[in-house]
């Protein structure tokens, strides 16, 4: 069962935190997800040991990945070769309904927008994401 919890602070609009997150020594993965036409405000942290805390418009859910689960994701981390890949990538034309991404691993952090994501990234969102509407 997840729990749903209300955050005591208001959360920043559709803009991706700027500053780094705290770093845990447990942190697997730090994703940011912000805009788009159903205007995602979505913050999804995994821990290493498949620990994962989803904070979405003001309500936070807990849960765990299945060891499965987290095998997927971390195989799918380590495909992507995130020393080679620049630190952001934007669309050549501004849109309204872009969504914004935001992903922190292993030191590295890479911003992409919609339109703008390099191949090597999107099976990674995708999962990120699948991985979000399952928790929720």
């Amino acid at each position: 069962m997840l729990a749903a919890v209300t955050l005591s602070s208001a959360l920043t609009g559709c803009m991706l935190p700027t500053a780094p997150a705290p770093v845990s020594s447990n942190l697997l993965v730090d994703y940011y997800r912000s805009g788009g036409f159903t205007n995602f405000d979505d913050h999804l942290t995994v821990e290493i040991d498949g620990a994962v805390r989803l904070t979405r418009h003001k309500q936070s859910y807990v849960d765990v990945l299945t060891p499965e689960q987290l095998q997927q994701l971390q195989h799918a981390l380590v495909d992507v070769d995130f020393s080679a890949l620049k630190r952001a990538y934007r669309p050549d034309q501004q849109g309204a309904d872009l969504i914004e991404y935001r992903i922190s691993y292993a030191g590295y952090t890479v911003r992409v927008m919609d339109t703008a994501i390099p191949d090597s990234l999107q099976s990674l969102l995708d999962l990120l994401n699948d991985t979000i509407e399952q928790i929720q």
